[in-house]
């Protein structure tokens, strides 16, 4: 919780991870996309052997980090944090 007051309507006060993650928009959707291609793209350009699960590894690390952040844009959203 941020400690002080919402600059934005505030349409939830305290929302649960589905409401969250139900408010996902378009800017968000795309930062997870990005997030976890350019995070398996990285780790594709490791050691020749171990290319593939590098590359899984780098998308599963992107995918998480992308999803934090969505979620923080969202919350921040619907606590009025955000516009």
């Amino acid at each position: 919780m941020a400690f002080e007051d919402p600059k934005f309507p505030v349409t939830d006060p305290a929302p649960g991870m589905g409401t969250v993650f139900g408010n996902l928009n378009a800017t968000d959707v795309a930062t997870v996309v990005v997030a976890t291609a350019g995070s398996a793209a990285w780790c594709f350009k490791g050691v020749k052997g171990v290319r593939g699960p590098n590359a899984v590894v780098g998308a599963s690390l992107g995918l998480m980090g992308g999803l934090m952040l969505a979620g923080q844009s969202s919350f921040g959203r619907l606590t009025g944090q955000r516009k």
